[in-house]
């Protein structure tokens, strides 16, 4: 569904989509109560609407999609782009486009978002992922960041030396730098390059009105011993870029090894922020049963980490072969992203 109060838009995107009309069903609404009775009347996977309408606004329109109907995807759009409109959308959208928006990077997102619902099949996994807008960080990187952000003089190199150490900050960092508004191709590919794009005063204001980068309880921390998981990943991340460099001559595998490699195990943290409870009964079965982690995860959710963490980075915009380096098994995975799930398979000894 598109929701534009501008009819030329509206007017625009049913011209790019035509030839689309016999694979997706889709609706056009000129404000955000139209949007409201259509999404009453049938069922949407995806909503894209404009962040400035009269009356009810697009940040508005998916606060309350995202409040209610969180299984829906959510992308934004706006063609006056400020700070405070990038602050309402960092929490509230999937994705962000920037109008006038190039109509095949528009049309390539829609096609490869909605494999999320192919993914995870479920409905009920599918709100648990979508309603994820950030995952806790470990109390002592949101420390020294905030300790960071609060210089007068900081550079982006100090800033992503701590995001690569956290698996939370650096996924947000990397679906927020891939946004259109920061990089129109979409190729961020480092952390230090995902940095340099978001700027440090986005960064600082991101970290001081959002929320975004909040710690985990202790509790969380000791029952799911979330520190060694951190520290895992950054291991698998290291170790996947240098089986990346004996693979491929390519800086650009290397540096995506690392992302994937760091990333791996990040539908744990959805699982563990959303249900923890019953994942931490997951993990006790583990021990006496012997059975794989994957195999209970299936059992207990009908998915597994891997596939958890692979549609989160669907819908967070991340290139097709880091997602698959994350979630497809290697004897299937092709090209670069094979390249990369190889190097974590390495990684892991």
């Amino acid at each position: 569904m598109f929701v534009d109060d501008d009819d030329s838009v509206l007017r625009g995107m049913r011209r790019v989509l035509h030839g689309m009309r016999d694979c997706w069903d889709v609706e056009f609404a000129q404000s955000a109560r139209e949007a409201l009775d259509l999404m009453a009347a049938k069922p949407v996977d995806l909503i894209i609407a404009d962040m400035q309408m009269p009356g009810m606004s697009g940040s508005e329109l998916l606060a309350l999609v995202c409040r209610l109907l969180s299984r829906i995807i959510r992308f934004a759009l706006s063609g006056y782009t400020d700070n405070e409109i990038l602050l309402k959308a960092v929490g509230l959208s999937h994705q962000f486009f920037t109008k006038p928006c190039n109509a095949d990077i528009l049309k390539s997102a829609i096609i490869k978002v909605l494999h999320f619902q192919d993914v995870l099949g479920s409905e009920s996994v599918q709100s648990l992922v979508a309603a994820v807008q950030t995952l806790p960080v470990l109390p002592e990187h949101h420390e020294a960041l905030s300790e960071m952000l609060g210089r007068r003089q900081v550079t982006t190199r100090e800033i992503a030396g701590i995001v690569e150490q956290d698996v939370a900050m650096a996924a947000k960092v990397f679906h927020l730098a891939n946004w259109d508004y920061f990089a129109p191709q979409r190729g961020v590919r480092n952390v230090e390059r995902a940095v340099q794009n978001l700027g440090v005063d986005f960064l600082r204001n991101v970290a001081l009105t959002t929320g975004l980068f909040q710690p985990h309880p202790n509790d969380l921390l000791e029952k799911f011993n979330l520190r060694d998981l951190f520290a895992h990943s950054v291991y698998v991340s290291t170790l996947a870029e240098a089986a990346a460099r004996t693979m491929s001559p390519e800086e650009t595998v290397a540096d995506d090894a690392r992302i994937a490699g760091l990333l791996h195990d990040i539908g744990k943290l959805v699982l563990i922020s959303g249900c923890g409870d019953e994942y931490a009964r997951v993990l006790q079965r583990r021990r006496p049963s012997g059975s794989s982690l994957q195999s209970l995860e299936r059992d207990a959710f009908g998915v597994t980490h891997a596939e958890v963490g692979g549609a989160l980075m669907i819908l967070w915009g991340f290139p097709w072969h880091i997602v698959e380096a994350v979630h497809v098994p290697p004897q299937t995975a092709k090209n670069r992203s094979g390249v990369l799930r190889h190097g974590h398979v390495r990684a892991h000894g």
